[in-house]
């Protein structure tokens, strides 16, 4: 199958991006594979996945200049992905992201290693093409215990891929991150089961913890909530709407029982977030470190201006109840909020709040969730480490 791009759309991929959309395309053929994709004057720029009626409708796979992709070529990539990570698994780490999709060079394509478990999501219509050649390479190269399968429903269905039904898994898979025990919910939790990509920043805040009481919204299953309460945090008051995560949250701190001490007090509570910290604000309540890790605001770029006023609201919220001199940690993973405008969001909180911000350091996703340059929507997670005056 041959795809010619249309005059002048052929940027993008001669400096290595790995999307086409629909739009792009001179003329679209009507069937689903491996297509060779060339610039509107004939000369080839190498192989992409086509996808029918999708408007992102080409994920590349080679690039002008590299040899052709075969099925084999999933094995080797899969291997070098794996390798890369190599020095992140060790006695404090037995959970890792080893396929971060395009980082990979694998486009649609996400496998987590929970200790002796996989979980994959099968994300692109390449990604469900190559499912069989896939899982057999993870087989030969793992040779886990069980691969589950935590695809997004919501991005196969802008592939035209029938839904997968998530396993209502109960049972734990006990995993190590960061020095710390967890319990996490593959198949039935949110993502693929746990927040890999928060590892170095849960250190991060953790160092602040010490004797400090602390409010961690959002919570899901603790992550930020237990590591301080290890690193000595006299209260951690962990909020989040979901029973199922908070229930979860506590089996994580019996699971580090031993290194908690008998001071530090977890307090969950089940609540909208926004209501609660409402709440919150009208008792009185400060804490000395804050943390706002909330879900995805902004699904597409479409929704980045309410999202900035949800996340602008979180952080005017955030910075009431921060105690003088408090640490504050507030990310985005939504890719419309970049960096810049995530600070912007925050001046005008602190603005609104009548405090003075520093900022002490930019936070991004853990390094087993590369950036790839020439890719720059691979990079999702945000925040900012801030001391509130």
């Amino acid at each position: 199958m041959k795809i010619r791009l249309a005059s002048g759309r052929d940027k993008p991929v001669r400096f290595g991006h790995p999307w086409i959309f629909s739009g792009a395309i001179a003329a679209l053929p009507d069937r689903a594979g491996i297509a060779d994709v060339f610039a509107s004057g004939g000369e080839l720029l190498g192989q992409g996945f086509y996808t029918p009626h999708a408007r992102l409708a080409v994920r590349m796979l080679t690039h002008m200049g590299e040899p052709a992709f075969t099925p084999k070529t999933i094995e080797a990539r899969i291997a070098r992905a794996i390798d890369r990570r190599h020095g992140l698994i060790d006695e404090h780490n037995d959970s890792v992201r080893l396929v971060f999709a395009e980082s990979d060079f694998l486009p649609g394509l996400v496998v987590d290693k929970f200790a002796s478990t996989l979980a994959a999501q099968f994300n692109s219509a390449f990604a469900e093409a190559y499912r069989e050649s896939i899982t057999a390479a993870l087989q030969n190269l793992i040779n886990p215990e069980r691969i589950i399968d935590t695809s997004d429903n919501e991005a196969r269905n802008r592939e035209g891929l029938p839904a997968i039904r998530r396993m209502n898994n109960r049972e734990e898979c006990l995993i190590q991150s960061g020095g710390i025990r967890f319990a996490a919910a593959i198949g039935s939790g949110q993502k693929t089961g746990f927040y890999l990509d928060q590892r170095e920043n849960r250190a991060i805040v953790a160092g602040f913890a010490s004797g400090k009481r602390v409010l961690d919204a959002f919570c899901y299953s603790g992550g930020f909530s237990v590591a301080c309460l290890k690193a000595g945090a006299q209260s951690v008051t962990a909020i989040d709407s979901s029973a199922d995560a908070l229930a979860l949250l506590k089996r994580n701190a019996e699971l580090n029982a031993a290194q908690i001490s008998p001071k530090g007090r977890l307090l969950p509570v089940e609540a909208d977030v926004f209501t609660e910290l409402r709440k919150q604000n009208s008792d009185g309540k400060k804490y000395d470190v804050i943390v706002l890790d909330p879900p995805k605001l902004a699904p597409s770029r479409s929704h980045a201006a309410a999202a900035e006023k949800a996340y602008k609201d979180l952080n005017l919220h955030g910075l009431h109840l921060s105690a003088e001199g408090a640490i504050l940690a507030t990310f985005s993973c939504s890719g419309a909020m970049t960096h810049e405008k995530l600070r912007q969001v925050l001046h005008y909180a602190a603005h609104d709040a009548g405090r003075q911000v520093q900022l002490l350091q930019p936070l991004v996703q853990a390094n087993d969730h590369p950036v790839l340059l020439s890719f720059p929507e691979s990079e999702y997670l945000r925040g900012y480490l801030c001391r509130v005056l």
